[in-house]
């Protein structure tokens, strides 16, 4: 008679008897039931982690082979720990039991009685077995669900994990400094800076994370969408209307939902790409004979020099031509002046758009996500060959329209400008040297529409080959 073949499972997971006995000490007690019977232990599988109540959702990779090996003949016994192990789903026993009946595996425990499945009291035993033990999951699971929505409806943060950004590890008790960050943030988006831009200026200004990684647009995203920053609190995806969070909010609501808009708007750009380190990349216009029609407009981005040529960067066409290149110091230099012109104005504070504080900031957001959904149904309508090519983008360009007036009307809602503290300003000259980039292209965008024209070779008067002439700049619709 030859040796019988033996296969260890151990599993890990997060109800009490998974703390309670680690991998190593199960492995330990496998080994020795394996010795004791006589058993060769030719397979060992084991996953880390993972439940296997009937809650449970996520896959068992290791559990899944271990029954192909089985059903391959690879070992005659499977040794685990207890029968709930394997599994608490009574589906699960039923397929343990085809195992045995169509391929003579045999299951035996540590700590569980074991029981032949080829029997028809041995099959009774296992089902019962699985009812008790499916029972108790879902009874613990009810009695943890129970407990955080407690903890929720009381207002008190679910416990576990990091402590989220802006608070201390308790949940509750905010820190000042992080707290302002998260501010400054939310006030840079709907001033118009990009969220790479806003990511970029807290690496710049080496401000530190939770777990000190750099800052990153998801990282910062992820953050500046948590509704807890308005004092909501959430169970299970649900925000819970009416419980009172014991920590002040940190953002108002309506700037909060503002927020919320910018950050989950599908027609956002959200493919990796550099971040703007230049004032006009991707601001200015080409006004070239080639571009200046073109519908949306032909932007101009930086380029570095040319092996051997001039040493500065220039401005060229996106469109890959090179018709146009103007250089980005001349360029950047010029345009920065006649914004802090436009700044020093006595009646500068009149480009402020007022806050509206009468506005229905609710109505606004459905708004905006209805149109964003009206988006994700043309494009579906177009890739379906139900639209044509330019019926989606009359389609598109109008309810893009509808929805850039809707965000500018949340952002006016919440009060934010990206002129606010410096229009209207005597010292507007300094005070725009001291604005991060972000803040500066906001304001640019905000201001200005500048057009960059052909001109004509060779050098001006001064000695510089920069013609201001070339600039075409016009006051942007607000």
């Amino acid at each position: 008679m030859g040796t019988t073949t033996a296969a260890k499972y151990r599993r890990i997971s997060d109800d009490r008897e998974g703390r309670e006995l680690g991998i190593a000490r199960q492995d330990t007690d496998l080994d020795a039931l394996a010795e004791q019977r006589g058993y060769q232990v030719v397979a060992s599988y084991t996953d880390n982690d993972i439940g296997a109540s009937t809650r449970s959702t996520k896959p068992r990779p290791d559990y899944e082979r271990m029954l192909a090996d089985a059903r391959a003949g690879r070992f005659d016994v499977i040794l685990t720990y207890t029968s709930s192990r394997l599994t608490r789903r009574p589906i699960e026993h039923e397929a343990q039991i085809k195992l045995a009946e169509r391929h003579g595996v045999r299951f035996e425990y540590v700590r569980s009685p074991s029981f032949d499945l080829n029997t028809a009291d041995g099959r009774h035993v296992a089902r019962m077995l699985a009812a008790q033990d499916a029972a108790e999951s879902e009874r613990i699971s009810e009695r943890v669900q129970r407990a955080r929505l407690a903890r929720a409806m009381q207002g008190r943060p679910g416990g576990g994990g990091r402590r989220p950004y802006g608070f201390e590890p308790d949940g509750v008790t905010v820190r000042p400094a992080e707290t302002a960050e998260i501010v400054k943030a939310a006030d840079a988006l709907l001033a118009g800076i990009s969220l790479r831009q806003v990511a970029l200026g807290l690496r710049e200004r080496d401000v530190p994370t939770v777990t000190g990684a750099r800052w990153s647009t998801r990282s910062l995203r992820d953050i500046l969408l948590r509704p807890r920053n308005a004092g909501l609190i959430v169970h299970r995806g649900e925000v819970l209307e009416g419980v009172q969070a014991p920590w002040e909010p940190i953002l108002s609501r309506d700037v909060w939902a503002a927020v919320r808009a910018l950050l989950t708007d599908p027609s956002r750009r959200t493919s990796p790409g550099n971040t703007p380190r230049w004032l006009g990349s991707g601001l200015y216009r080409c006004g070239h004979s080639i571009c200046i029609d073109a519908d949306p407009p032909v932007t101009l981005r930086v380029v570095a020099p040319a092996s051997g040529r001039h040493l500065s960067r220039s401005y060229c066409c996106v469109a890959g031509r090179r018709h146009l290149s103007r250089s980005a110091d001349a360029l950047d230099t010029y345009v920065g002046k006649v914004i802090v012109r436009r700044l020093e104005r006595k009646d500068a504070a009149d480009l402020l758009t007022p806050p509206d504080r009468d506005v229905d900031t609710a109505a606004l957001t459905r708004e905006a996500a209805a149109l964003r959904t009206k988006l994700s149904e043309a494009l579906s309508l177009w890739r379906d060959d139900v639209l044509t090519a330019a019926e989606y983008r009359t389609t598109r360009a109008e309810l893009e329209g509808r929805l850039g007036a809707v965000e500018d009307r949340q952002r006016v809602a919440a009060g934010r400008d990206p002129l606010a503290g410096i229009a209207g300003r005597e010292d507007a000259a300094e005070a725009w040297e001291r604005l991060d980039l972000g803040r500066q292209r906001a304001i640019l965008s905000t201001l200005l529409i500048v057009t960059v024209l052909p001109q004509r070779p060779g050098r001006m008067p001064d000695g510089s080959r920069f013609d201001p002439r070339s600039v075409r700049i016009e006051p942007a619709q607000r």
